[in-house]
């Protein structure tokens, strides 16, 4: 994955608050790429620039759709590995 889809990544999940601070203080979308950056030891410059030309594409979610798909693709695996089962 790309910087860009790690951004596309977090600007999402800061925008639903799925990810709290201990303190129930709250998070920023700066801390929250800080902290993703530190995680994955990736240094993300101009983070606000990348996040603006994302915001800006024709297909705004092209990473998260990807994962979505990925998901999907997991249950029908899954279903059909059941019913092979029986």
């Amino acid at each position: 994955a790309s910087v860009t889809d790690l951004i596309e990544l977090v600007a999402a999940l800061h925008q639903e608050n799925i990810i709290e601070r201990k303190d129930k203080k709250e998070l920023t979308r700066k801390e929250l790429i800080e902290y993703f950056s530190g995680l994955f030891d990736l240094q993300i410059k101009d983070v606000e620039v990348k996040l603006t030309k994302a915001t800006n594409r024709y297909d705004k979610t092209p990473f998260l759709d990807r994962l979505k798909k990925a998901f999907e693709n997991f249950g029908l695996e899954k279903e059909e590995k059941q019913r092979l089962r029986k």
